[in-house]
Parts: C-alpha cells; structure tokens; sequence
C-alpha cells in the first residue's frame, strides 16, 4: 500500500511538474489539487497552488467538499467522540479561516488534512 502511495505522489508531482511547463493556470490548480489530496502537505502542491493564483480559488471549495463529505461520513458513524474528529474539526476552522483570508492553498491544505482525521475517526470508531 505503501508503495502504490509513493508511486500515486510521484506520478502527481510529474502531472503538476508538466501542468507547470505548460504555463496554464487551469492545469497547474488542478494538478495541484490532485496532489493534494493525496498528501495535503507536500511542498510542490503547495507551490504549485501559489503559483496558480485565482485559478486555484475553485479548487480550495472542492477541497471544502471533499472534508464535508469525510465529516459527515464520521457523523454518521457516531465518530464524534473520536480524538480524531476534533482534531479534523480544528483542521476545518482553521481552513474556513485560511480561505475568508484570501489563503486558498492552505484552506486547500486544511481542509484536506481535516478530511485524513475524520476518515480516522471513522475507522477508528468501535
């Protein structure tokens, strides 16, 4: 599982490493995103995020979703007590803050951490 991560990120800052060369935004934000998701904090996403500018913005609220969604699984499980959950409920105030300030890549990034401690929660629940 490991390996295919590794293999999934890789190939991820390939796609946003061309997405760059190209010079279009759309495709760098969408690359970036993709990277994202599968490690929220890694530096080329974050760049890659940046340098996308407003065309990253979109991205951020789909971000947003995919927490939502991630949350409301966890709820459904009745994972709120979890360690977890609070700690994904940090991460989404502090992306709800990250966006109202004009900080889409960190919002982005929040949120999506958020989303990884409500799948632990939920996986967690007894």
């Amino acid at each position: 599982m490991a390996g295919a991560a590794l293999k999934a990120i890789d190939a991820a800052v390939a796609a946003r490493r061309s997405a760059a060369s190209t010079g279009d935004r759309e495709r760098v934000a969408g690359a970036a995103l993709d990277l994202m998701k599968l490690d929220p904090g890694h530096p080329e996403a974050e760049k890659a995020a940046t340098s996308a500018g407003t065309a990253f913005r979109p991205r951020a609220e789909e971000a947003r979703r995919i927490e939502q969604e991630a949350r409301r699984e966890a709820e459904r499980a009745g994972a709120e007590s979890m360690a977890a959950f609070a700690e994904g409920s940090l991460l989404e105030q502090r992306g709800e803050q990250a966006l109202r300030a004009g900080q889409p890549a960190a919002a982005a990034r929040s949120f999506l951490e958020a989303r990884r401690g409500f799948e632990r929660a939920r996986r967690a629940r007894p």
